[in-house]
């Protein structure tokens, strides 16, 4: 079970959550707000809980084209494991956003009205907190990834 779990889980990563880096800087691009500008470590808990339908076809799709056999409750286990995998955050002056989970690097930047834009095309709403700062997926509020400011 825990092969098939990390077949599972390599399958997402690499299938729907690599994207390449911006070609050039979206037109709606800007400077992060200074108090943005750091590392973070951070943690999306809720994950298994929160996925939309869109990207759960999308997981299941990457399975099936990985040729990971694989039955519905694995790929609930699985996702759920992510939630306990560390997201390194780095933003910088520039507003330029990378996300590393496992070996996974996800690019966005910064767009004003505390938001980022991902390569992609999905939004994260921004919020401020004591120890960092919180992301929610635009139109899927639910799914918050925290994180906090490294030291």
């Amino acid at each position: 079970m825990k092969f098939i779990r990390s077949l599972i889980v390599a399958a997402v990563l690499s299938t729907t959550l690599i994207t390449p880096s911006f070609a050039a800087e979206p037109a709606d691009a800007q400077p992060a707000p200074e108090w943005m500008v750091g590392t973070y470590k951070g943690y999306n808990r809720n994950y298994s809980k929160t996925i939309s339908k869109q990207d759960r076809a999308a997981v299941d799709s990457a399975v099936a084209q990985a040729n990971v056999k694989a039955a519905p409750e694995e790929i609930d286990a699985a996702l759920k494991s992510m939630e306990t995998m560390p997201i390194k955050l780095t933003i910088s002056a520039d507003g330029q956003v990378t996300a590393k989970m496992a070996s996974t690097i996800t690019k966005g930047h910064y767009i004003g009205n505390n938001q980022i834009g991902w390569v992609g095309g999905w939004k994260s709403n921004i919020i401020r907190t004591d120890k960092g700062m919180n992301f929610s997926e635009v139109g899927n509020e639910a799914n918050v990834s925290e994180y906090t400011r490294d030291k």
